[in-house]
């Protein structure tokens, strides 16, 4: 396979990715928000039952397209170790909205090119 065959593939995927997410960001107008009352492993079960939808297709992207390990405990939920993610995906809504909900039952969101995770 020639270099220029691996570049084109590698847009293809890029524009996927970005047109899934763009997909996801404008159709899904979703407010996320957790009631003030649910605070570190209590909030994020909260976030675990209310959004598990949403949980589940970060779990299908963070196996399938990023080859990551997804890590769901008592304390912590995301995906490790994964390969081909960018911290400018950090910027989308849907990565957003799920850091600003880490953020308020009192988390530690983490998003770097290798971790997408919130723990409590």
């Amino acid at each position: 396979m020639g270099y220029e065959t691996i570049i084109i593939i590698i847009l293809i995927v890029l524009a996927a990715y970005f047109s899934y997410f763009n997909k996801t960001s404008t159709s899904n107008n979703q407010t996320y928000s957790i009631p003030p009352e649910y605070k570190g492993t209590q909030g994020l079960e909260y976030v675990k039952k209310q959004y598990s939808s949403q949980l589940s297709q970060a779990k299908s992207l963070c196996s399938s397209q990023f080859k990551g390990n997804w890590v769901d405990t008592l304390n912590s939920i995301g995906c490790y170790n994964m390969q081909g993610f960018s911290t400018s995906y950090c910027g989308f809504d849907v990565i957003q909205n799920l850091v600003k909900l880490c953020n308020s039952i009192g988390g530690n969101p983490v998003c770097s090119s290798t971790q997408a995770s919130c723990t409590v």
